[in-house]
């Protein structure tokens, strides 16, 4: 479940989004009686936002830049919003994320690694 989430040189930050996912779909079961639906969303690069522009200002190991396949706020809200109303537990609002949350629940972790590397 967590190996969704590779992220070269940024192991902290990878391991916070694991965390909040694994937590997400556990109060998801656990909460499921009580009519309170939790939605865990996972886009892949979102260009306008205040941590993208900070990112981009202050990286010196180039880990972020624009990215080809990034998508914008206001997509990832009308989607994650449709997405929690269906009571999806994982919303991945947008094309790479989908193929990406795909792909890495196929691959072992060790091809995984090497290609996120």
């Amino acid at each position: 479940m967590q190996k969704q989430i590779l992220i070269a040189n940024l192991a902290v930050y990878a391991a916070s989004k694991a965390f909040l996912l694994s937590y997400s779909r556990a109060l998801s079961v656990e909460l499921q009686d009580s009519g309170i639906k939790v939605t865990a969303v996972c886009p892949f690069w979102i260009r306008d936002t205040e941590f993208t522009e900070k990112a981009l200002e202050t990286d010196r190991h180039h880990a972020f830049r624009e990215m080809p396949g990034a998508t914008n706020v206001k997509h990832v809200a009308k989607v994650s919003l449709r997405e929690a109303k269906a009571g999806k537990v994982v919303c991945t609002p947008d094309p790479v994320s989908t193929v990406h949350r795909i792909v890495a629940s196929i691959l072992p972790h060790w091809l995984l690694a090497r290609i996120c590397k």
